[in-house]
């Protein structure tokens, strides 16, 4: 294996809009045995140029990307919010109001969403279910029948107090 001998080595700085995005660097090996010459200064740091407006602007069209993005989910979590505020005010019986919030969730925050509820005597109740496959609501209740939640267990509901 021959080793590698470097016979001229050029390097140019990425600059664009005053950032340095790296460097380009040239080198002539002793297998070609030539050098490099002002000429090919000229064009390497013209090519730099390019190839930094090319990264720079790479760089701004992700950072636009990534803005809208941002303020698109904004969006649409203040449209899920407004549309929530819109049923929470509906109807004062809670059961008929926390379903259709379990509803609205599905699918936009879970695939599956129950509400429970601690009653005054301290026990758990389901209160409403919704499954992204309607279908899948009756296992809901069939779960909740045979196995209901553990009103000492971790579960943040048993945590929750009465009025």
């Amino acid at each position: 294996m021959r080793s590698l001998v470097f016979h001229s080595l050029m390097t140019v700085p990425l600059i664009a809009a005053d950032k340095v995005f790296g460097a380009l660097t040239f080198c002539y090996t002793s297998l070609s045995g030539r050098r490099h010459g002002p000429a090919d200064l000229a064009l390497a740091q013209e090519l730099a140029r390019r190839a930094a407006l090319a990264v720079d602007h790479a760089r701004l069209h992700a950072e636009t990307m990534a803005a809208h993005a941002q303020s698109e989910a904004a969006e649409q979590r203040a449209r899920f919010l407004a549309e929530a505020s819109a049923l929470l005010a509906m109807s004062l019986d809670y059961g008929t109001t926390l379903q259709s919030i379990a509803q609205l969730a599905v699918p936009r925050l879970a695939d599956v969403c129950v509400v429970f509820i601690v009653d005054t005597d301290n026990t758990i109740r389901r209160v409403a279910a919704a499954h992204a496959d309607p279908a899948q609501e009756a296992i809901l209740r069939i779960l909740q029948e045979h196995a209901p939640l553990d009103p000492h267990g971790p579960h943040p509901a048993p945590q929750a107090s009465t009025p």
